[in-house]
C-alpha cells in the first residue's frame, strides 16, 4: 500500500510556507514511518515546495517524491485538496492519503486492510461550528473521543492559530524525533534561519 501526503503552493507564493507548516509534514510522515515501518511512502509536491524543502535533507523520509502535475484549471487557493482527488482518481492500487497536518501514533494497519468500508477514525461527531468533537456518537468510528486523543492528532483548523506557538514547535520536533529518521536538531537550526521564512 502506497501511504500519500501532498503537499501543493496553491498561493504560488512563497509565504504559504512557515515553520509550522514543515514541522507538521515531517511529524506527520516521521510518526507514520515509526509505526508502520512497511508501508511505501510516497510525497507529490509542486516546484516551489520542492525548491523549499530540498535544502532541508528530508527527502529520505519518502520512498518516492512525485511532481504534481495537475490538469485541472480551478481557483485553488479556494479548492485546495482538488489535488488530492485528482491523484485518487488516477491511482489503481489501493492507497492513503494523510493529510499534512495528520498525526498518528499508533499502527492502524488492521484498519487499512483491502477493500474496506469508510471508517471515520473518531466515533464523536465533530462540530464545525464550535471546532470540537460533541459527546454525540456515529456508528462510523473506530475510537471513542479518550481513545482517539490518545493515537492521533489532527490540527486541521487549529493550525493558523498555532503557526509561531513555540510549544507546539517543540511538541511536533519531539515527534519528528521520535521517527529517528531525522535529525530534530539540525532541522530546527535550519528552519530557524531568518532568511527561510
Amino acid at each position: 500500500m502506497e501511504i500519500i501526503w501532498v503537499l501543493e503552493n496553491v498561493k504560488k507564493e512563497k509565504n504559504f510556507y512557515n515553520k509550522l507548516r514543515i514541522l507538521l509534514l515531517l511529524a506527520s510522515t516521521s510518526l507514520w514511518k515509526k509505526y508502520h515501518p512497511t508501508h511505501t511512502l510516497v510525497l507529490y509536491c509542486d516546484d516551489l515546495t520542492l525548491d523549499t524543502l530540498s535544502t532541508l535533507g528530508i527527502f529520505h523520509l519518502w520512498n518516492d517524491i512525485r511532481p504534481l502535475n495537475s490538469t485541472i484549471n480551478i481557483r485553488k487557493s479556494d479548492f485546495w485538496s482538488t489535488c488530492k482527488t485528482e491523484i485518487i482518481s488516477k491511482t489503481k492500487i489501493p492507497i492513503c492519503i494523510v493529510d499534512h497536518d495528520f498525526l498518528i501514533f499508533k499502527n492502524i494497519e488492521e484498519h487499512l486492510k483491502d477493500n474496506i468500508k469508510y471508517k471515520a477514525l473518531s466515533k464523536n461527531i465533530f462540530d464545525c461550528k464550535n471546532l470540537e468533537f460533541t459527546d454525540n456518537i456515529n456508528n462510523k468510528g473506530i475510537w471513542n473521543l479518550k481513545e482517539s486523543s490518545l493515537y492521533y492528532r489532527h490540527y486541521g483548523v487549529t493550525e493558523k492559530r498555532l503557526i509561531n506557538d513555540i510549544p507546539t514547535h517543540q511538541f511536533l520536533l519531539r515527534c519528528i524525533n521520535a521517527g529517528g529518521v531525522i535529525n530534530s536538531k539540525e532541522l530546527n537550526k535550519k528552519l530557524n534561519d531568518k532568511n527561510r521564512f
